[in-house]
C-alpha cells in the first residue's frame, strides 16, 4: 500500500502529547526541567500549546522522554488533503 502522508502540525496536540509523555514517566515539569536542562516555564508553555519547542529543545525532549517525533508532532494520513494538493499542482502545470 502506497499511502502519501501529509504533515499536519497542531501545537495544542503537540503540547498534550508532551504532557502525556512526561506524566508517563512520572515527572513533574520541574523534574523534566532538571533532567533536560530546559526551563520549567518553557516546558509549561510548550505543554499548554502557547509556544512550540525549537528543534534542539524538541530533540532533547524526545531523547529524555524516549518518544519519537511522530509520537509528539503527529503524522496523519490525509488522502483528501493530498488529493486536493495534487489537483492544484496539476492545474498549475
Amino acid at each position: 500500500m502506497n499511502e502519501k502522508k501529509l504533515f499536519c502540525f497542531n501545537q495544542h496536540f503537540t503540547g498534550e502529547r508532551l504532557r502525556h509523555a512526561r506524566k508517563s514517566w512520572g515527572y513533574t515539569q520541574s523534574e523534566l526541567s532538571k533532567r533536560t536542562g530546559l526551563g520549567a516555564a518553557s516546558i509549561s508553555h510548550w505543554e499548554s500549546g502557547r509556544r512550540v519547542p525549537g528543534l534542539q529543545n524538541l530533540f532533547t525532549l524526545l531523547v529524555v522522554l524516549q518518544v519519537t517525533a511522530d509520537d509528539v508532532l503527529g503524522l496523519w494520513t490525509l488522502p483528501a488533503a493530498v488529493s486536493k494538493i495534487e489537483k492544484k499542482q496539476s492545474n498549475n502545470l
